[in-house]
Order: structure tokens, then C-alpha cells, then sequence
């Protein structure tokens, strides 16, 4: 079951997506500096915690996600919904603005929707081992729902499917405005690639946050053993997949990843 603090802080998120958080006076509204976009259970919400923990990023009357765009699943979305993105990121002179959804990535429309609403923002994106983004997502899951929950359905399995997803990101936005980190290698490395991080939004890559090494959401417990035929299954599914990651993306480490490090 979730816990009481997670149930809580759902809720207040839920409560701020009903509408743009309310601008001071002095601020200005314009399209976020930056979007992350993806993955899921990939350690997301520490790293937008960083992020946002930066002095000169602005985080105030924001969800972490906003999830504007899945509101475009099954309809279009017109130049005044585009505009009205732009009114989620209030921010004080000298400061950047941003949100972090990790399902962006796999939503089909959303990167030419993106270009339309904020075609200068920067991009975000952390992979992780599919198979082991997938056994955590699963273990997440099982506590909620219980053992029954515990096969990966058909749409979990497609959203580890990354080339695919970062084609699609880089049919609209250009290859300098996408930066695509390894969720193994914040973990082994955070100052270093937050550093990197910080210097990709332009922002002075000396802050040391005091959250460097607490991590937020982490999966409480043993992560849930998959089915021996679905592990086997998956390993056969996204070893082309991480074999065109690697051309797509050369900074990718596959050695980083136990269920792929014999592709290195």
C-alpha cells in the first residue's frame, strides 16, 4: 500500500495541476527553460529535487509534473493550448523554470506538441537498465495492488522501448538541446554528472546540494523477482533496442547495465 507521506504529496500535486500556480508580482511568464521528459522509475524525482534546489531555478506553486500534454492523448492541441503551457512557469528575474514528467517521452504526439509550446527548452532525459526500470516499476506495483500485479503489461514493456522515443524527440528538437543521462551512472557518480547537468542549463556547476546522496521516491525493500520467462523474454526484446541506443546515443555505457553488460 502507499504510504501516508506519498499519499499526501499526491494529493497536493494533484491540487496544483488543476490550474497555473498563481504569478507574484514582478515575475514573468514565458515557456519552461527546461522539460524532462523521461524515464519512469528512473530516479527522476531526486534529480529534478537537485535540480530545483539550484539558486537560480525557480520551482514555487509547481508539481514536479505537470503532465500537461497527456491531456492531448486523444485530442489536438491548438496554438492557445500551446500558449497557455507558458503559464505554468512563473519565475523571478534571472531564473530559469522547468518540470520533469518521465512519461512525456512516451507519448507519440508529444515532442512535435513540445516544439510547438516551448521550442527553446531544454531536454532532459535519465535511462535506465529496461529490465531493471521495469523489475522496479513492478515492485511498485505489487505493493499496491498485490502479487497479481506482478507481469509487466504490454504499455510498461513499450515505454523501455528508448530509441524509438528519442527519434521521435530528435525529428523536433536538435541533438544540443537534449541531454540524456544514465540513472547507474548519477548513482555512482551524482556531483559529476549533476555538474554536467547544471552546465547543460547554463546554470554554475559548483552547487553542491546538501540532498546530494538522499534520494527521493527510492523503492523501499527487495525489489520483486521476475518471472523467469519474462526476464528471459525482456532481455530478447530490448537487446536491439539497447544495440541502437548505443549508435543513437554513443555517451550511453551498456556496461552500466547487468542485464545488457554483454553487449559492451
Amino acid at each position: 500500500m502507499m504510504g501516508l507521506a506519498q499519499r499526501v504529496r499526491e494529493a497536493r500535486w494533484e491540487r496544483q495541476r488543476r490550474s497555473p500556480p498563481r504569478r507574484p508580482r514582478g515575475w514573468s511568464i514565458a515557456p519552461p527553460d527546461f522539460v524532462g521528459v523521461g524515464s519512469e522509475k528512473a530516479g527522476t524525482s531526486w534529480w529534478y529535487r537537485l535540480l530545483t534546489s539550484h539558486p537560480n531555478i525557480s520551482h514555487r506553486g509547481r508539481p514536479k509534473e505537470v503532465r500537461y500534454f497527456h491531456r492531448f492523448a486523444d485530442r489536438a492541441m491548438g496554438a492557445e493550448d500551446a500558449a497557455a503551457y507558458a503559464r505554468w512557469f512563473p519565475r523571478p528575474s534571472g531564473q530559469l523554470a522547468g518540470e520533469w514528467t518521465p512519461s512525456y517521452m512516451s507519448l507519440p504526439s508529444f515532442s512535435e506538441q513540445l516544439r510547438d509550446a516551448a521550442p527553446d527548452a531544454r531536454l532532459l532525459v535519465i535511462l535506465r537498465d529496461p529490465v531493471e526500470r521495469i523489475r522496479s516499476a513492478l515492485t511498485v506495483r505489487v505493493a499496491r495492488w498485490g502479487p497479481e500485479a506482478a507481469r509487466p503489461p504490454a504499455w510498461m514493456i513499450e515505454r523501455s522501448r528508448y530509441p524509438s522515443q528519442i527519434e521521435r524527440l530528435l525529428a523536433h528538437f536538435s541533438a544540443a538541446s537534449l541531454l540524456v543521462l544514465q540513472y547507474e551512472r548519477c548513482v555512482a557518480e551524482p556531483a559529476v554528472e549533476l555538474a554536467r547537468t547544471y552546465r547543460f542549463l547554463g546554470v554554475d556547476d559548483g552547487h553542491q546540494p546538501w540532498l546530494l546522496h538522499h534520494r527521493v521516491n527510492a523503492t523501499a525493500g527487495e525489489k520483486v523477482p521476475l518471472h523467469p520467462d519474462d526476464e528471459r523474454a525482456l532481455r530478447e526484446i530490448y537487446e536491439p533496442e539497447v544495440d541502437r541506443l548505443s549508435e543513437l546515443v554513443p555517451d550511453v555505457d551498456v556496461s552500466l547495465w547487468p542485464s545488457f553488460r554483454n553487449l559492451a
